[in-house]
């Protein structure tokens, strides 16, 4: 069963996000694994619609979706109709925490209970949230990246 990485993000996160899918590069995920609209290679092509689009991903692929969570995430009605067509769907999920934004500020369909991976912070807790995100790839994706790249901090 294959699988695609849906990256659910605000447009004005798109550093984080595109150093997150370079890193996914890294650790040997390619292009046709990703759907992140805010990377040439893994954009939605021209002449899609969209919404059509992301409906008929959300629908049909087996997906696993990253919610990279933010007050701008929150600002986005786009962010917000993903994140509930995800949750409609029953889709695996993650949600990554941008610096500055904290599991309080949680909300809608993703439960603030879920145990998440909050970016800005290199301590045991986040490297063992990290190894079990690893374990998550390794097991929908067949990825066994060399463990130098794993834990940098």
């Amino acid at each position: 069963m294959s699988y695609k990485l849906f990256l659910s993000h605000s447009s004005k996160d798109e550093k984080v996000v595109n150093a997150f899918v370079s890193f996914m590069y890294k650790i040997g995920l390619i292009e046709k694994d990703i759907v992140c609209s805010s990377v040439p290679e893994t954009k939605i092509a021209i002449g899609n619609d969209i919404y059509a689009y992301l409906n008929q991903l959300i629908s049909d692929e087996n997906i696993y979706a990253i919610y990279f969570l933010s007050d701008n995430y929150y600002a986005s009605p786009v962010c917000l109709n993903e994140m509930g067509a995800v949750w409609l769907r029953k889709a695996d999920s993650l949600s990554i925490l941008l610096p500055g934004f904290d599991f309080n500020d949680v909300q809608g369909v993703v439960e603030r209970n879920k145990v998440g991976i909050k970016l800005g912070t290199c301590d045991n807790m986040t490297k063992a949230a990290f190894n079990e995100f690893l374990k998550i790839l390794n097991d929908k994706f067949g990825i066994h990246p060399n463990q130098t790249h794993w834990e940098k901090c």
